[in-house]
């Protein structure tokens, strides 16, 4: 028989089993590692990169973007001061409808992408066919759906309140995320993971190149039926820079650099 069971656990975990309507998997960590204790203790002022790459992780490992799923998922830091959840300020699906720009649509089977673009209130319909052979691509197709916010302030729609609350989110979570059945591949999303290279064509003629890495949020959905030779590497360490890899990279480096001009 378990002694001396602490309080909070009492009351926040072993209390909730008793309820016809509990379910779910709860993990309770006695000794964390050091990075979990730092979370603690966490604020704007003391968040180093790898804790906020911690959260990152964390909040993204379920694509969320695209689904409201039918369960929650909390990372919950208990204290003296209480208890608070670390990811409770990571994107969601309604933050596309407020961002002053939104890209939404497919890749077919050819590499041949139809959808829609919103530029601040104007919704239009856009396509995009890359310069290849014809027939099927090797990498097969998958969907995008893209943010934008807007770099400087007084160019967005947006109140100065929903600005600083949605540039708070782009800077700290921002990026492209890849997602294979609704779950993260890593580490595309990482802020140091630009595969595209946004921030590089930005640097060289920003006035031709608007798409920055810190001010979207959004993701690419593929799927093991339909993608199968976009395979991981070991370690997390991304695609394999097979042929199919390689013309997935670079015909989404063109329908960027095609959407930046229209």
């Amino acid at each position: 028989m378990i002694k001396n069971i602490p309080r909070a656990i009492k009351e926040n975990v072993l209390a909730k089993f008793a309820n016809d309507d509990y379910h779910g998997t709860t993990f309770i960590v006695f000794k964390p590692h050091e990075q979990l204790i730092e979370l603690s203790n966490l604020n704007d002022d003391n968040e180093t990169d790898s804790l906020l790459e911690m959260r990152r992780s964390l909040g993204a490992m379920f694509n969320i973007f695209a689904n409201t799923p039918d369960f929650t998922t909390e990372f919950n830091v208990r204290n003296e001061n209480g208890c608070y959840n670390i990811i409770n300020d990571f994107f969601d699906k309604q933050d596309f409808a407020i961002a002053d720009h939104y890209i939404r649509g497919k890749f077919d089977e050819n590499g041949f992408f139809e959808g829609t673009v919103r530029v601040y209130n104007q919704t239009y319909s856009y396509t995009f066919r890359p310069i290849r052979i014809p027939g099927k691509t090797p990498y097969g197709p998958f969907e995008i759906e893209l943010g934008v916010l807007e770099a400087n302030a007084k160019n967005s729609l947006l109140n100065p309140e929903a600005y600083n609350l949605l540039d708070t989110k782009t800077s700290k979570f921002g990026g492209l995320y890849v997602y294979r059945d609704f779950f993260r591949v890593l580490p595309y999303g990482r802020i140091d993971y630009d595969f595209l290279q946004f921030e590089s064509r930005r640097m060289k003629r920003a006035g031709d190149f608007y798409f920055a890495y810190n001010k979207m949020f959004g993701y690419l959905g593929i799927t093991r039926e339909h993608n199968r030779y976009l395979t991981d590497k070991a370690g997390r360490e991304g695609f394999i820079e097979n042929k199919a890899y390689k013309e997935f990279k670079r015909d989404l480096i063109a329908f960027f650099i095609d959407l930046a001009k229209t």
